[in-house]
């Protein structure tokens, strides 16, 4: 008697371990900072890759400044024209996320994606590097590479971080901007007037300082006269004229200010 209780109390211990075990792992993996955030409520990471996500983010974040959100949907949602909308309305406004920001959102049941680019972080991406990186991100999604996307993401971000397009360079710097398009018409400019410099200092010594020498005794004149300007008022007025963009699939316009697409 007292066996068979024993055996039955080992039982139901060891379907105790099994219950709780099966629901540790069921438990959502997420981390969230002012660097990175990442959300996988679904345990579709390892325990491994979940950790390698995070120094891949948090390594991207020290190489650009940007806040990197990571959100893996095991959902079906119903959205309009895309993802990008959906995902910049019901999931990035409503967090407590960085403006200067990146996100990458992958929807598993539908099997589709979305990145975005947020704040001064939207200046870095156009429609070029939207078709570049979803390319890269839609052969990751169909193997079902679920970190190989998130380490292609964060790679993308800071290649396009380092190569900042025209629109960037103007935020970062107007005059580096300037000088880095038209160095050309300033050599022209400082050559045009280093020569011209040289020609008069070289003529003057010539002719003994005689060459184009001003007869200021013959030419001179004085005309005085009196001019008197009263300033009354001025009226300005100005007007602010809104543009909108539109946003879908590779497009860079969307909603907030944000740029990205689907993929």
């Amino acid at each position: 008697m007292i066996a068979k209780t024993a055996k039955r109390l080992s039982a139901l211990a060891f379907a105790l371990v099994l219950i709780f075990g099966s629901v540790t792992v069921c438990f959502a993996q997420s981390f969230t900072n002012s660097q990175y955030s990442i959300e996988d409520s679904k345990n579709l990471l390892t325990e491994n890759e979940f950790e390698q996500a995070k120094q891949k983010l948090e390594d991207a974040n020290k190489k650009t400044g940007w806040q990197f959100i990571v959100l893996l949907d095991p959902e079906k949602v119903v959205f309009n024209d895309s993802l990008k909308d959906y995902y910049e309305e019901n999931y990035y406004k409503k967090k407590d996320f960085e403006n200067d920001s990146v996100v990458l959102a992958i929807n598993v049941a539908l099997n589709k994606g979305t990145f975005f680019a947020n704040g001064d972080a939207a200046a870095y991406i156009d429609d070029g590097r939207v078709n570049e990186a979803g390319v890269k991100l839609r052969t990751d999604l169909d193997k079902q590479d679920y970190i190989g996307a998130i380490n292609d993401f964060a790679d993308k971000m800071v290649s396009f971080h380092d190569s900042p397009t025209a629109e960037a360079e103007k935020r970062d710097g107007k005059l580096g901007y300037v000088l880095k398009h038209y160095w050309w018409a300033f050599a022209l400019i400082a050559l045009i007037a280093g020569g011209a410099t040289f020609g008069i200092t070289a003529g003057k010594y010539k002719y003994n300082g005689k060459f184009n020498t001003y007869n200021l005794s013959e030419n001179s004149q004085t005309n005085l006269s009196e001019k008197q300007d009263i300033f009354v008022t001025k009226h300005t007025t100005s007007r602010v004229i809104q543009s909108s963009s539109s946003s879908g699939s590779r497009s860079s316009g969307g909603s907030g200010g944000s740029r990205g697409g689907d993929f």
